[in-house]
């Protein structure tokens, strides 16, 4: 079910074909990017600042990990030339329409993390042994 504001839309019967069959898989991959989110948590010190307080109590409920960075676009090639698969964190509310979301204001807040967050794709969260090691070290150079 997508759900985003004013929009709700079920799955379609193609999507859920494609979904059935991994959600015996979840439970495992829960764990697994959880794993990989305490490890960095622990190993990466900046991440721990860039998640901020933003930071999961339960990483295991984690699909994806999102970040702030205060030159994102200048961050965003760095991350990339390390290998590490980080993209712009979301479409901020700032940018719909008034009319569309009933907004009350500029939505400030909204704009400065719209332009500042940066997401950790979930892929590389489900890495494991050598490649587990590879994105902690990624990581850690990337910003070092």
């Amino acid at each position: 079910y997508l759900d985003r504001p004013s929009d709700s839309i079920p799955l379609s019967e193609l999507q859920a074909a494609a979904l059935l069959p991994q959600l015996d898989r979840l439970e495992q991959c829960n764990q697994i990017r959880g794993e990989t989110i305490r490890r960095i948590f622990q190993e990466v010190p900046w991440m721990v600042e860039a998640v901020g307080e933003r930071r999961p109590t339960d990483p295991s409920t984690c699909y994806k990990l999102a970040f702030g960075a205060q030159n994102r676009d200048l961050m965003l090639p760095i991350f990339n030339r390390f290998g590490l698969p980080v993209g712009p964190g979301y479409r901020s509310m700032h940018r719909s329409s008034d009319r569309r979301c009933g907004k009350t204001g500029s939505l400030e807040r909204s704009r400065v993390l719209g332009d500042q967050l940066c997401l950790l794709d979930h892929s590389v969260l489900l890495s494991v042994d050598d490649p587990r090691e590879r994105l902690i070290a990624a990581l850690t150079d990337c910003r070092g």
